[in-house]
């Protein structure tokens, strides 16, 4: 059963976006009602939505996006964020833009993780959220999905001084988990949050259905729910896909925390380097799947995920699966 959120003016929101729009489109209404419970509101969006060149293309009549011409595209989505939260009632001051690459936050993830995690932790530590909406882990959307990961990160590693922390989750690519929590849009702020989706013109250009369609009664939102991590080993089962692309080259990416606040990630080419790195570590087929199973590989952990990823095919952006966590 879904339980109905509920606001009070100690509430300090924190919304999390990978891409200007994903703020109206997940939380439109959520951020209202956090303002009008007297509540404070603060949004963060992490890239500038700027690697969209078929939109671009089509608005500007241009076929060829060099560097300047994605630096402007970017900048006009995030003006456009600006004024879908103005629309919402969240003041310029409590609006930050992290200016992170657009379809790039998983090789950011892997890359430099520790980097990404210290700047959410600032963000963190000066905003004081008691309640954090962001993506969930297994959105298909790789740049949703890592900042997940980011963020669950981040979080490990503020000390317990700093409060607890609601965290839930929204997936704007796929559907929820059962036992979703709900925040109910009456007329006003449904119709509010249509006006703040429609800020965003450049992601209308193939029509507005895409966007409207995100404009309902309800949203939905994912709680957070505890990892257990096996002591002996590391075990996930993960999606390969539709049958056509199975043979695909795919990477497999760990990543988490240890005890100690420290990020860690590995990137292996699958299967090969995983037996090769990782001795005595299994990967088989399961189902239309892979069952993949390591001894541990690094001390201390308390958390780790995993997902495959497609080499070669970059048009095709989105993932067969989110981050996966380790599971008995």
């Amino acid at each position: 059963m879904s339980a109905a959120l509920t606001w009070d003016a100690g509430t300090r929101l924190l919304v999390l976006a990978p891409h200007p729009d994903d703020e109206s489109l997940a939380a439109g209404g959520a951020i209202q009602a956090a303002l009008a419970a007297g509540g404070a509101v603060a949004v963060v969006v992490a890239t500038d939505g700027d690697d969209n060149p078929w939109p671009q293309r089509r608005l500007e009549r241009r076929w060829r996006i060099d560097a300047a011409a994605r630096a402007r595209w970017g900048a006009r989505r995030c003006a456009e964020a600006r004024a879908a939260l103005r629309v919402l009632g969240v003041p310029a001051d409590s609006q930050t833009f992290l200016h992170w690459p657009d379809q790039g936050l998983t090789a950011a993830l892997v890359g430099r993780g520790a980097e990404c995690i210290a700047a959410l932790a600032a963000q963190l530590d000066a905003f004081a959220p008691t309640r954090v909406i962001a993506p969930v882990r297994n959105d298909t959307h790789p740049d949703h999905s890592a900042l997940r990961l980011m963020l669950d990160a981040a979080l490990c590693r503020r000390s317990a001084a700093a409060g607890a922390v609601e965290v839930l989750g929204y997936r704007v690519h796929g559907g929820l988990a059962p036992g979703a929590r709900v925040q109910a849009l009456d007329a006003r702020t449904l119709q509010r949050k249509r006006e703040a989706v429609l800020c965003h013109r450049t992601q209308q250009v193939y029509g507005q259905g895409r966007l409207l369609r995100f404009v309902a009664a309800e949203e939905c939102f994912e709680p957070a729910s505890p990892s257990h991590l096996p002591p002996s080993r590391w075990c996930w089962r993960l999606p390969a896909g539709p049958w056509w692309l199975r043979p695909v080259r795919r990477h497999l990416l760990l990543a988490g925390c240890d005890a100690h606040g420290v990020w860690h990630s590995l990137s292996f080419a699958a299967p090969d380097e995983l037996s090769a790195r990782a001795p005595g570590a299994a990967w088989r087929r399961a189902g239309g799947g892979v069952q993949i199973d390591t001894a541990p590989l690094w001390p201390d952990a308390t958390a780790v995920y995993a997902k495959l990823e497609r080499v070669g095919l970059s048009w095709l952006v989105f993932d067969d699966g989110g981050w996966v966590a380790a599971a008995p």
